[in-house]
Formats: C-alpha cells, sequence, structure tokens
C-alpha cells in the first residue's frame, strides 16, 4: 500500500480499476484523464488546503499518512467502517493567478475491483464540504 507517499499529479496514470476518482485543473496530468474538473477558489491555496485539512480531520477513520508541505501535497488513509479496508486519499493545492486557487485530489482503492461510487462520493462530499467552510 502506498499509504505513505506523496504522489505527483504530473505524472500519474490511472489504472484499469473502476474504484478511483481523480479530480484535476485541465493540463496538470497528461496521462490521467480527470473524472471531475477542478473546482476554483477566490482564494490563496493555503486557505484552502486549511479548510481541506480541517475537513479531513473530522471524517471518521481517517489518518494524515504523509505530508509535503513545500508543495502543498498531502496523504490521507480513510478505512471502511466494518471491515477496514483502506481507502488512500492524495491531495495538492495550487496557485492559479492572482488570489486564486485550485487542488487536485485522487482517492482510490486498496482492495478489490469496485468500489460502488465510494471514492467519488468521498472527493465531492469533502469538496462541497470545503466550499461550505470557506464561505462561512
Amino acid at each position: 500500500m502506498d499509504d505513505g507517499k506523496i504522489i505527483d499529479f504530473a505524472t500519474l496514470c490511472l489504472g484499469p480499476k473502476p474504484n478511483q476518482f481523480l479530480v484535476a485543473p485541465s493540463g496538470l496530468c497528461p496521462r490521467a484523464k480527470p473524472h471531475l474538473a477542478a473546482p476554483q477558489f477566490h482564494l490563496p491555496p493555503e486557505r484552502v488546503r486549511d479548510a481541506f485539512l480541517r475537513v479531513a480531520a473530522h471524517e471518521p477513520r481517517v489518518r494524515l499518512t504523509a505530508e509535503q508541505a513545500s508543495t502543498l501535497s498531502y496523504t490521507f488513509v480513510q478505512r471502511s467502517l466494518v471491515l477496514h479496508f483502506p481507502d488512500i486519499i492524495s491531495v495538492q493545492f495550487f496557485p492559479e493567478g492572482e488570489g486564486f486557487s485550485t487542488l487536485s485530489a485522487y482517492s482510490r482503492s486498496v482492495h478489490g475491483y469496485f468500489d460502488l461510487g465510494a471514492n467519488a462520493k468521498r472527493v465531492k462530499d469533502w469538496l462541497a464540504k470545503v466550499r461550505s467552510a470557506l464561505a462561512r
């Protein structure tokens, strides 16, 4: 399991299994087609990062396993409720023009072939919570 690693979105290749979900800005992942375009925030990336870290900290069975502050990159593991299967979530925050930022997020299951949409649901849910936290 690569739970301790920071990933490089510029070289990311998606696997053949449907148990993964990628959100990225256009052009960031030339070897992987994102499932969803990345949101843009009218805030510096550090503010978005702080909100994201707060959201992740309040999610059940989540732990931060790696961080690289210099690149605003983080990796988490969230375990399933019953069988404690690990899913890995990697995120990186980027400046995008003056006063704007965006992010990339890649959630994937370690075990199994199908995830029944769990990774997509997680990423969309966390992003909605980040937007809500930043709107306050």
